[in-house]
């Protein structure tokens, strides 16, 4: 199996194209991930791409955004398109190794960037197809054709909780006897069923933020996680470094920087093994691996202190 992501074209000139690599070996499975595939006027036309070019065109910067229309929409997180077509292009050579097992013969699998994208914009394409009707970008919701209620809500300490507001009749009835003990029973007491609850939804919303408003961001989300609701505090990034959960599975390890004559915690592997615990033993020097590296690249032991005497490395 190969995979390759040149320019359409580029390997041919080579001698290398799919072509005449699979005379040599029928059996040849070649991938080719591109931004607009193998042929077709974009192809013809040299159009350049990218990342973000691709999320704009296929339509998933469209869903996102915010409530408000006048802002512009913006684009979700990076390297999005690719990883889309990564996703597509491991079914595509999945499929085609499949094929060759029962037909004995390999074949080309062309995937376009922009098809996997155009195919990937969650509920836009469905409720098109189904309902021909338009979803709306929503401040940090999915996007559907109608505004749905917020899910961010501001806390006591001027932070963020996100929470969702529709709970089933057994969740419903630990959110009320939570409630009933924290001293805001009142404020839910008024609301019936499911139904009422939907139809008066900026009211129970009105009520929640009056809840989040008398707790911080971590009393909320803790409070929500042992009623079972999936309510979680917005946290920056480096709030993780004290959480004591990472702390109880050894995610982050301290590790030692004989540069600096100390050490320095950073997060440890992202997975566990039983066999063996897997740790970061200590950050390399730099430079430290140079040899190595640019030996496995061809360079011989005068070019690399060339290379080193002019600053380069």
């Amino acid at each position: 199996m190969l995979l390759e992501t040149a320019l359409p074209g580029w390997l041919d000139g080579l001698g290398l194209g799919y072509a005449a690599l699979s005379t040599a070996n029928p059996g040849l499975v070649m991938t080719s991930v591109t931004p607009w595939g193998q042929d077709g006027p974009y192809v013809e036309a040299g159009y350049a791409s990218g990342d973000l070019v691709q999320m704009a065109l296929g339509g998933i910067v469209h869903s996102c955004g915010y409530d408000d229309h006048n802002l512009p929409p913006v684009r979700p997180g990076q390297y999005h398109a690719y990883h889309l077509a990564s996703h597509h292009a491991v079914i595509g050579i999945l499929t085609a190794l499949l094929a060759r097992d029962r037909l004995g013969r390999g074949q080309h699998v062309d995937v376009a960037v922009h098809d996997c994208v155009a195919v990937c914009t969650e509920f836009a394409a469905t409720y098109w197809f189904y309902t021909e009707t338009l979803v709306e970008r929503q401040t940090g919701r999915h996007a559907m054709p109608r505004q749905t209620a917020p899910t961010l809500y501001t806390t006591a300490d001027g932070r963020w909780v996100n929470m969702g507001q529709t709970f089933n009749e057994r969740s419903w009835g630990r959110f009320l006897a939570w409630a009933d003990g924290a001293g805001f029973g009142e404020l839910f007491r008024q609301f019936g069923d499911a139904q009422d609850r939907l139809s008066r939804g900026s009211e129970v919303m009105t009520a929640l933020q009056a809840v989040t408003a008398s707790l911080t961001a971590e009393e909320v989300w803790h409070a929500g996680q042992r009623m079972g609701l999936p309510w979680g505090a917005v946290r920056r990034p480096e709030e993780w470094l004290d959480d004591p959960h990472a702390a109880a599975r050894g995610f982050f390890q301290e590790v030692e920087h004989p540069e600096l004559g100390r050490s320095l915690r950073y997060p440890g592997p992202p997975y566990a093994f039983t066999e063996h615990p897997g740790r970061v033993r200590r950050a390399p020097h730099l430079g430290e691996h140079n040899a190595e590296v640019y030996g496995a690249l061809g360079y011989t032991p005068a070019q690399l202190t060339a290379l080193r005497e002019s600053g380069a490395i």
